[in-house]
């Protein structure tokens, strides 16, 4: 109790030094939760995915869905690039990694390329000869260098296989389109009609030329994932 009350204290001490009042934070969180509430709605739309939007998208993308495997073995999490060039010399030219390196057999699958980043590194690897040693490249926020090892030549999976996958595809690129359409305009609509009262000038409001930084904007994905956003599996 007496815990509870020392952090009523603390955050009514704070909402007083930043100018405003509980009352202007309890219509912050319902905007806020009323935009995620928004988001959800428009994203289960994303669903709604038809049998030629299906077909369509598989016959375009054929390597998808028959890529085959390749194994691979890279060192990762190098604070630099110049780090990860150095450490180069332990992957070797033949399969004597003296430990330093994880094994690893890649497909083009959905959950491995979720980012811009992962999306640059599988194609890397795909692209790649065998006995190729990589340049340095960013993979989770860190850098990394691989060598293929093996090609195990794939034959393409049939549609009525591929056709969940295809499915969790388009809805995962039609969700973060309807997200990024809403955010955008949902943004525009307020900020046009948001003035900030003199003395209260700051980041983010219609007058300031500086705008909000990613983790103080609540539309911002770096700041935190949009609840219509598929979570990344690392």
């Amino acid at each position: 109790m007496i815990e509870r009350q020392r952090e009523n204290t603390e955050l009514l001490e704070q909402v007083r030094n930043a100018g405003q009042t509980i009352a202007d934070l309890k219509f912050e969180l319902k905007a806020e939760l009323a935009a995620e509430a928004l988001r959800g709605k428009l994203a289960r739309r994303a669903a709604d995915v038809t049998s030629g939007e299906i077909t369509t998208f598989y016959r375009r993308n054929p390597s998808l869905f028959g890529t085959g495997v390749r194994v691979i073995d890279l060192i990762e999490n190098q604070a630099s690039a110049a780090a990860a060039t150095a450490a180069v010399p332990g992957l070797g030219k033949e399969r004597s990694l003296g430990g330093e390196s994880l094994p690893e057999h890649i497909r083009r699958e959905p959950w491995l390329m979720r980012t811009p980043e992962k999306v640059r590194v599988v194609e890397a690897i795909f692209a790649a000869h065998p006995g190729d040693v990589s340049v340095p490249m960013l993979l989770n926020g860190s850098w990394t260098v691989f060598v293929v090892r093996k090609v195990i030549a794939g034959k393409r999976t049939p549609l009525a296989k591929a056709r969940a996958e295809v499915i969790a595809r388009l809805g995962e690129r039609r969700q973060q389109e309807i997200a990024s359409s809403f955010d955008r305009s949902y943004t525009a609509r307020w900020e046009a009609r948001t003035s900030c009262s003199a003395g209260y000038i700051g980041p983010g409001c219609r007058q300031a030329a500086q705008p909000l930084g990613p983790y103080e904007d609540p539309f911002s994905a770096k700041g935190r994932l949009l609840v219509s956003e598929p979570l990344s599996r690392s």
